[in-house]
């Protein structure tokens, strides 16, 4: 079964229901895929991993290939917010 990767990991999307213990959900699947590769843009760009965002640029040519590995370059970028 290929992984799910949600593509718009933020703090918009991170739902904290308690704080003893920690009970959080993550919402906002709109963008999610299931695929060992990815190859669509999308996402908010601030949290995007970068082998995405160099993509978006103006003039770039191709299309990015991806993992579920940007999911975990999101939320470290939220962490460390």
């Amino acid at each position: 079964t290929p992984p799910i990767v949600h593509r718009d990991i933020k703090p918009e999307n991170i739902l904290v229901l308690s704080r003893s213990p920690f009970h959080i959900k993550l919402s906002d699947f709109g963008l999610a895929k299931a695929g060992s590769y990815l190859e669509t843009r999308c996402g908010t760009l601030v949290y995007t991993a970068p082998e995405i965002a160099q993509y978006c640029r103006p003039n770039s040519a191709g299309s990015p290939r991806y993992t579920c590995a940007v999911d975990i370059w999101s939320l470290g970028v939220v962490v460390f917010q």
